[in-house]
């Protein structure tokens, strides 16, 4: 979790640079469940925004296909509002007696009209560059739990709640193979990792305009088995054969697998300075990886 720690550590360091209000400390509260007595229906307007989130201990919540709210019995007083477990990823609400919706703490993130807390959303394009061109998959740590297809092959335009951190993962889901990023009231992005830099409002693939952008720094690594030996990278099931140079994220953990067995080593592609090197970190079986230093550098962009 190291990792992830200091991903987030550099994500409070960015914040100041975005042009939203400022965020308060998160202070864990509420967690009641849905059966508890005196709980009272509590209308969330999710809009556009599609991934999941949690309301306090209740599980992960997403509206459904063709609807744009999500109604869960609550009990009177303190709530959280979470799209990942970090704590800036949260904000909290106050739930009235009748179920009436009350002083959300991040102003960016929803505001309340009528009885119902209504989510802000900003269109995010996550472009995943040469690394999407080369095969490489990555998914939102939102996007976990009952999402019909989570990964992210290719350009994906995300409408997000503003003012929240989000932590993108390249699927191995362990605490160093996902980095946070930050979205801020106007939708600009801002990341804390070397496998993504973030900007403001541009044109997507498709023509239509998008308040942020998270581009991902994707390189390629020189993968060279024994013998040709077959092997999978992460948790593609794309099968591959002798040498080949294959799509990784600067920063995050991956595993290269044998084809035979689960049992596979670690490798921890890091920046350091202009240069990306790779940390081997297992005796299983004797590889070599490097990095395909010419195509790295021509498929830069």
């Amino acid at each position: 979790m190291k990792l992830q720690h200091l991903a987030l550590s550099a994500i409070g360091l960015l914040l100041s640079a975005c042009q939203s209000l400022p965020q308060p400390l998160f202070k864990p509260g509420g967690g009641q469940p849905s059966s508890a007595p005196g709980a009272v229906p509590v209308t969330i307007v999710t809009g556009s925004y599609k991934s999941c989130f949690k309301i306090d201990k209740l599980g992960w919540q997403r509206a459904g296909e063709n609807q744009d709210r999500v109604t869960l019995l609550l009990t009177p007083g303190t709530h959280n509002f979470a799209v990942t477990g970090a704590g800036a990823s949260q904000f909290q609400f106050q739930v009235g007696k009748n179920g009436e919706v009350s002083n959300p703490t991040n102003q960016a993130a929803a505001s309340v009209v009528g009885k119902n807390l209504v989510l802000r959303t900003k269109n995010v394009l996550v472009d995943t560059g040469m690394y999407g061109n080369a095969g490489g998959k990555c998914l939102l740590t939102a996007n976990y739990k009952d999402c019909r297809d989570p990964w992210i092959e290719r350009p994906t335009v995300f409408p997000l709640v503003p003012g929240l951190v989000y932590l993108l993962d390249n699927g191995e889901s362990v605490g160093t193979s996902s980095f946070a990023f930050y979205v801020c009231a106007d939708g600009e992005v801002r990341a804390g990792s070397p496998a993504a830099s973030g900007s403001g409002r541009a044109t997507a693939p498709d023509g239509t305009t998008v308040d942020g952008v998270l581009k991902l720094n994707g390189v390629l690594m020189k993968v060279m088995p024994p013998d040709r030996a077959e092997y999978r990278v992460g948790k593609s099931p794309k099968l591959y054969s002798g040498e080949q140079s294959v799509p990784v994220l600067p920063g995050l953990t991956t595993t290269i697998y044998p084809k035979e067995g689960d049992r596979g080593g670690q490798i921890l592609p890091q920046y350091q300075g202009s240069i990306y090197k790779v940390s081997v970190g297992w005796k299983t079986f004797k590889w070599m990886v490097k990095w395909d230093w010419e195509y790295k550098l021509s498929a830069a962009d």
